[in-house]
């Protein structure tokens, strides 16, 4: 699996759901990673207080130039798990920037796309719950974001996530590698 990163860039990431899809640990894995590649990195999360079931979000800039600000106020891109979270977010894109939509849970219903704004829809969580656990659909949708948005390398973002989760969800690391690159798989379409 080799992708070329993109260089010279900083990117401005939201990553957005319901506590409990993965959204802030993918946060943390593509932070992670970034540091792996050599890259500057900020982490910023937001959480209800209800955590799993209520909205969470997290800000990720990755850049190859230190960050003024950990904000990703204009995203220059965005997976979002949930309606509720595009309802939030989609107003802040610009155009130019893209969207990852959790589909057909979650409908653009043309809003962004006409303002110039790149829809890919990633049935992440369908695709999930066919492979019989719809717990590793964020691993689906990084996996479709990394190829179509090459900011960290898929190899160093997988390192990441088996440094954080191999030994606790041995039983499931083949699941989710398989997850993973089915995502690789619709980011490159």
């Amino acid at each position: 699996m080799t992708t070329n990163v993109k260089t010279g860039i900083t990117e401005r990431i939201v990553i957005a759901g319901f506590g409990g899809q993965g959204v802030l640990s993918l946060g943390k894995m593509l932070i992670i990673a970034g540091m792996e590649d050599g890259k500057q990195v900020t982490y910023l999360p937001s959480y209800g207080a209800e955590v799993r079931g209520g909205a969470a979000n997290c800000q990720v800039v990755i850049s190859d130039h230190e960050i003024a600000s950990p904000l990703a106020e204009c995203p220059d891109s965005a997976m979002l798990f949930s309606q509720p979270s595009y309802d939030r977010f989609q107003a802040d894109m610009r155009p130019g920037s893209c969207m990852l939509l959790n589909a057909p849970t979650v409908k653009d219903l043309q809003q962004v796309s006409a303002r110039g704004v790149e829809v890919l829809e990633v049935p992440a969580t369908k695709t999930a719950a066919d492979m019989g656990n719809a717990l590793v659909a964020n691993l689906v949708m990084i996996g479709a974001y990394l190829a179509h948005r090459p900011v960290v390398a898929p190899e160093a973002f997988w390192k990441a996530f088996e440094a954080e989760f191999g030994k606790r969800k041995s039983d499931l690391m083949a699941l989710n590698r398989e997850a993973f690159e089915k995502g690789m798989e619709m980011g490159r379409r």
